[in-house]
């Protein structure tokens, strides 16, 4: 599966821009569920602050996890958290 097929195939709010895929902060948690069902690692979540002209990285709200796989709740958390601080999530996926 692609990632643009993983992002086609989600409910929730996301949105393409620059060749790169970024989902809504109300919808990051769900699309942790989304990528489970299909047996999809996560790499990394960075953090972003959108608006029409700008794409802002948020480098308080960046994370690793290309040498381990947290739990689910671990990935929550840090998006819960983050979420206070950015408009939108960009997962970096093992495809």
């Amino acid at each position: 599966m692609t990632e643009e097929a993983i992002y086609q195939e989600f409910k929730g709010e996301w949105l393409e821009r620059a060749n790169e895929y970024f989902v809504g902060k109300s919808s990051a948690v769900d699309f942790l569920d989304h990528i489970e069902r299909n047996n999809v690692r996560v790499l990394g979540i960075d953090g972003f602050e959108l608006s029409p002209d700008v794409t802002a990285p948020k480098l308080e709200v960046m994370s690793d996890f290309s040498n381990e796989q947290p739990t689910k709740e671990v990935m929550k958390s840090f998006i819960e958290k983050g979420a206070e601080r950015v408009t939108h999530f960009n997962f970096v996926l093992d495809i």
